[in-house]
């Protein structure tokens, strides 16, 4: 117990005495999937006789998060986030205000990371209470509920992690296409280029702490997170402007098939808790890979083994000349 701590703390033991204010948060995930189970995290009073305040609860017979106030039939349904039995997880914060008489409580699901808090999702005015504790619960067998990354703090930045600036804009610099041949032995491309730009953070002359860049090549066909994609750690290569460049080179393994392959930057700028990141391609961005556009990647060409080349270009020889 820290020096300071006991003055919240009631005559009993509990949190808290009225004209102080605690805030907490956590990561929810649930991936079951099936209706009959529940899970959340639940306040216990001060007295340790059980639920008390409010509670965070995947609720049976339904893919959906619920803010209760146990005993009182007060019950709202938050499906923003979370309509379908699949693996999400979701960022919750919760301002506990203890007052004189009833105590406000505010909620937020998945809120923008900033300095300061946006307005809340939810705001309930909750019979007098005091917790001692907190219950993480998962029930019925049917499911993995996960809580994690649990804070409690008095202001909002102390229980809300804290993000990087963001890309301003990013790209896949050069050169839009690359012909490789990985024949008799790995296959070494020219090199690739990329600029990243962060506003009042990229100006600075030299690398940028924090940031890196990966060069990668997949399927046309597969988004970029996909296990296909093969990914090179680029290095810093000259400050152009505002922007930091980097630059490298594809090794391509004598394994990988001849045929053609997409490829694009990612970058990661992590100053906090929270990375900023961004896919770079020909038309510049950031992108996510809601945006990623296919057409907008490099195309790699891998050039297949001499007898099959040849058959290749004894199948168009032959096709030139019945035209």
């Amino acid at each position: 117990m820290t020096s300071g701590f006991e003055e919240l703390l009631t005559p009993s033991g509990g949190f808290c005495r009225d004209g102080n204010t605690l805030w907490l948060s956590l990561l929810l995930k649930d991936d079951s999937t099936r209706a009959d189970t529940y899970g959340g995290l639940w306040l216990n009073n001060a007295d340790g006789s059980g639920q008390i305040g409010w509670d965070i609860t995947r609720n049976w017979g339904a893919f959906h998060w619920y803010i209760e106030t146990p005993g009182t039939g007060t019950n709202i349904l938050h499906t923003a986030f979370y309509t379908t039995n699949q693996p999400q997880a979701t960022f919750f914060v919760a301002k506990m205000e203890f007052l004189p008489g009833n105590e406000l409580c505010s909620f937020w699901f998945n809120p923008p990371l900033s300095n300061d808090p946006p307005p809340p999702d939810y705001v309930l005015s909750v019979s007098n209470f005091s917790f001692k504790g907190v219950h993480v619960a998962g029930g019925y067998g049917h499911a993995n509920i996960y809580d994690d990354e649990f804070r409690v703090g008095a202001t909002w930045k102390s229980v809300t992690p804290v993000a990087a600036p963001p890309i301003g804009w990013c790209n896949l610099q050069w050169p839009p296409a690359l012909l490789v041949s990985n024949v008799g032995a790995p296959g070494v491309s020219d090199k690739i280029y990329g600029q990243i730009w962060i506003d009042g953070v990229t100006s600075n002359t030299g690398p940028t702490p924090g940031l890196k860049a990966w060069v990668g090549y997949g399927p046309s066909n597969a988004l970029p997170n996909a296990p296909s994609w093969s990914w090179t750690p680029a290095d810093f290569n000259v400050q152009v402007g505002n922007n930091d460049e980097f630059h490298t080179n594809f090794v391509i393994a004598q394994a990988v098939a001849a045929g053609v392959y997409a490829y694009c930057y990612y970058y990661e700028y992590q100053t906090n808790d929270m990375p900023s990141t961004g896919y770079g391609q020909k038309d510049g961005g950031p992108r996510t890979l809601a945006t990623y556009n296919p057409a907008q990647s490099g195309l790699l060409t891998v050039v297949p083994e001499p007898a099959l080349l040849a058959g290749l270009l004894a199948g168009l020889a032959l096709w030139l000349r019945k035209r």
